[in-house]
């Protein structure tokens, strides 16, 4: 009579006993060798191969006509549409900018012919996230107000990943993501969008970019010439024509004398090449110094850098290629400025 009772307790009792093993059983550790991704460029990668091409091709008209910073501003069925097609992007750019550093294996060897497909690409996951930063801040809800929130620290971010790259043009990429960032962070802290709460994520975002040259611009000069002259020094009696053959191929704009100053190099022996990109070199390292520096009369000591590298005090080589001072200079500063700015205004929200 009394066996159904007994059945039901042992199975009660059964299911106790499983409960507490379950408890008491442990998984394994994790291996002290295995540890958490350090190369923010890994993560991207990832999230580019994995994102289909066509929604990033729409996206960037979509960008265009949703880049006004207006008071009010709504976002469009057509732009909620295109930003969930491209999450995978969006999730693998979130990941990365968590992530201080990136490595995108540049093989500097290539000289001024390396080639940096990323540049391109960080623009575009900054804009995914600066569009879907206003969108959710845009939205009601604390959630989505938090999340639009760290979609605009991950863009400070990702203006620290070209950082490594030592290279100019990605110093002033790199700048323009963070004045971008700083200029949409403005806006929205003067139309009240933005917390005291928020100001503090974002500013522990900015903590990321190095006060004294934010975007490495200086330490790039130091890379570019020693990139340019292994693209440009060859050995042997043709020196001088190998020489000018990798210089025209890098060579952006030419003025009058160009033609005659590279008809000068051609006739270069490998002693004189040498000697050429010697002076060569020490142009940049001026610039580097100055760069660095950043004194009050900056601009007008690159002028007279400028001044000297035309009139030949720098050699044959720094006179037809060459990086244009003033407008990379002014560019570093403008960035600088607007990230300046950027923090004194989230140090104000109260």
């Amino acid at each position: 009579m009394h066996r159904p009772q007994f059945a039901l307790a042992v199975l009660l009792l059964s299911g106790v006993v499983a409960l507490a093993s379950a408890q008491q059983a442990t998984l394994p550790p994790r291996p002290a060798s295995i540890h958490e991704p350090t190369n923010a460029a890994l993560i991207h990668a990832r999230g580019w191969q994995m994102q289909l091409l066509a929604p990033i091709e729409e996206f960037a008209q979509i960008y265009e006509e949703n880049e006004e910073l207006t008071p009010g501003w709504k976002p469009s069925e057509r732009l909620t549409s295109a930003l969930a097609k491209l999450d995978t992007l969006r999730t693998s750019s979130l990941r990365a900018s968590q992530i201080k550093d990136a490595d995108w294996g540049i093989d500097w060897n290539d000289g001024i012919m390396a080639l940096l497909p990323h540049l391109g690409k960080l623009r575009q996951a900054a804009r995914v996230l600066e569009l879907n930063a206003r969108v959710e801040l845009a939205s009601p809800g604390a959630d989505n107000h938090a999340a639009g929130v760290q979609s605009l620290a991950a863009v400070i971010r990702l203006a620290n990943h070209t950082r490594n790259d030592r290279i100019l043009i990605s110093s002033l990429v790199g700048g323009a993501i963070a004045n971008r960032a700083s200029v949409v962070i403005i806006t929205l802290a003067d139309q009240k969008v933005l917390t005291a709460a928020d100001a503090k994520v974002l500013l522990d975002a900015a903590s990321v970019l190095d006060p004294a040259d934010p975007f490495n611009t200086a330490d790039a000069f130091d890379t570019e010439a020693w990139m340019s002259t292994v693209t440009i020094f060859h050995q042997g009696p043709s020196a001088g024509a190998s020489a000018v053959k990798a210089i025209r191929e890098a060579i952006l704009t030419k003025s009058d004398d160009t033609e005659a100053i590279l008809a000068k190099i051609a006739r270069f022996d490998e002693s004189q090449l040498k000697a050429d990109l010697a002076r060569y070199a020490a142009f940049y390292t001026d610039a580097a110094r100055i760069f660095a520096a950043r004194p009050p009369g900056a601009p007008d000591a690159l002028r007279d850098l400028d001044a000297r590298r035309k009139k030949g005090e720098f050699g044959l080589t720094c006179q037809v290629l060459n990086p244009d001072l003033k407008k990379t200079f002014d560019s570093d500063a403008k960035n600088r400025q607007a990230v300046q700015d950027m923090i004194a205004r989230l140090k104000s929200i109260k």
